[in-house]
């Protein structure tokens, strides 16, 4: 009895290596093209950004002065990123928000914070 078997592989059938070298090609197709959209997504998406930050340059001036009452204490300052400020203030023990549109030059809207039993919006 003989138990030495030994496989040979290079007696594979040539029919398989054609099989293996095609999927193989397409394979290869598949990730360049896939990889050629890729970069024309990232490319697309930069000249988006591009022109986002152009205009957001030119139409926001580079200084401001915010006046505020002299009582009032500003606790913290955030740009929200569609040309907006939010401005979180303590006036009299109160917190009070207001959101400033930088283009317009305006106050869109103050928020009052008043302690109540249970939340509520008026």
């Amino acid at each position: 009895m003989s138990d030495n078997k030994i496989t040979d592989y290079t007696s594979v059938s040539k029919s398989n290596h054609k099989i293996l070298k095609f999927i193989t090609i397409i394979l290869s197709i598949l990730i360049v093209i896939c990889l050629f959209f890729l970069i024309i997504g990232f490319i697309n998406k930069f000249e988006k950004l591009e022109k986002k930050k152009k205009s957001i340059s030119k139409n926001i001036k580079s200084k401001y002065s915010l006046y505020y009452p002299k009582d009032s204490q500003i606790i913290s300052v955030n740009f929200t990123g569609d040309d907006k400020l939010l401005l979180r203030y303590q006036m009299d023990g109160e917190n009070q928000l207001i959101l400033i549109d930088l283009l317009k030059e305006k106050i869109v809207t103050k928020i009052n914070f008043n302690k109540s039993k249970e939340w509520k919006i008026e």
